[in-house]
This record gives C-alpha cells, sequence and structure tokens, in this order.
C-alpha cells in the first residue's frame, strides 16, 4: 500500500512538472513575441508604463478618424494598463509604410501620413506630437501583425510655434499587434 502511495505521488510530481515546463515554454515563447507582456509600453518622462488596446489584449483599432480611414491606415490604439483610459497613445501606420523602416514625425505629419500621438485626458490642454519616430521592425503580412518602436515628443498644442514647451518626452516606446482581425 505504501508503495502504491509512493509510486503514485511520483507520477503527479512527474506530471505536475511536465505541464509546468510545458507552461514556462509557452509562456518564453509568448515573451519572445511581445518581450514586455503588452500591447505597447513606452518611458514618459522617464516612468516606464504598459499599455494595451483599449479593448483588453493586442488588437488593432477600427479609426474614428475620418483623415486616418481604416482602409488608408491601421490604427493602434494604447491604453495605460494601471489608469485606463486616462492616457492613450495612437499610432496610425500608413498602409504604404506597412514594411520595416524608419518614419519620421511631426506637425506636419499630422493628417497627411503615418503618426504618433500622446492624448491626455486627465487636463483639457490638447497635445500635439512635435517631433519624433516610429520604427517598424517586423511585418507578416500573413499572419497580420506589426512590432516596432517609437519615441517622441509632445507639447501642449503650439500651433506655428518654433521652439515650443515639451511636456511631454516619450522614449523606449514598444509595440506589438494583430491588425485587420474580425
Amino acid at each position: 500500500m505504501i508503495a502504491l502511495s509512493v509510486i503514485t505521488l511520483s507520477f503527479t510530481s512527474c506530471s505536475d512538472d511536465d505541464s509546468s515546463t510545458l507552461e514556462n515554454e509557452n509562456q518564453e515563447q509568448n515573451e519572445n513575441e511581445n518581450p514586455a507582456g503588452y500591447a505597447m509600453t513606452v518611458k514618459i518622462n522617464g516612468v516606464l508604463h504598459n499599455m494595451q488596446s483599449i479593448f483588453g489584449g493586442n488588437h488593432a483599432s477600427s479609426s474614428i478618424y475620418t483623415a486616418y480611414p481604416d482602409e488608408d491606415y491601421i490604427f493602434l490604439q494604447g491604453s495605460w494598463v494601471d489608469s485606463p483610459f486616462a492616457k492613450e497613445i495612437d499610432i496610425f501606420i500608413s498602409r504604404d509604410d506597412l514594411q520595416p523602416g524608419t518614419y519620421y514625425v511631426n506637425q506636419a505629419t499630422y493628417e497627411t501620413a503615418t503618426h504618433i500621438d500622446l492624448i491626455d485626458n486627465t487636463n483639457s490642454i490638447n497635445e500635439t506630437t512635435v517631433s519624433g519616430q516610429i520604427t517598424i521592425t517586423e511585418v507578416d503580412t500573413s499572419a497580420k501583425t506589426v512590432k516596432g518602436t517609437f519615441e517622441f515628443d509632445t507639447a501642449d498644442y503650439p500651433q506655428g510655434e518654433e521652439n515650443p514647451t515639451v511636456n511631454y518626452h516619450l522614449t523606449e516606446g514598444t509595440f506589438s499587434y494583430e491588425y485587420d482581425v474580425e
């Protein structure tokens, strides 16, 4: 009876170890696909923020902006995990730019090309992207995934100002999204 208990315990322990190992391998594989485990990450003025799509996960959103129609742009929207809807980052990738490369952004790219914005819903001041870049590092058109990095600076709606005061300095940004998800 004791021998049977020991054998049963051994099989149970091995079984747990195998599922645990498989679970760890799956987690490592998912982390390699998106190292941070979030759809988007960024440091804002030196503080790290993790983001997901506003609907959770890493699916691209449908655009509500007429200047960025879905047939011409992929809309990647990231909302803070720790305080949803307080702030978000919106990346608009022109389908013509859906390939590895670096795309520079500034006030002139708004509503005309691949662009990125910070939306700060904690105040009534509009933030404007003054300068930055989006680098697409990987596109898989079969799996419909896009990954990359970004950095940019924003100022309080500096229409026409030559040297606006930067409020937010966004660095070390990453994104990993699925697009055209049905």
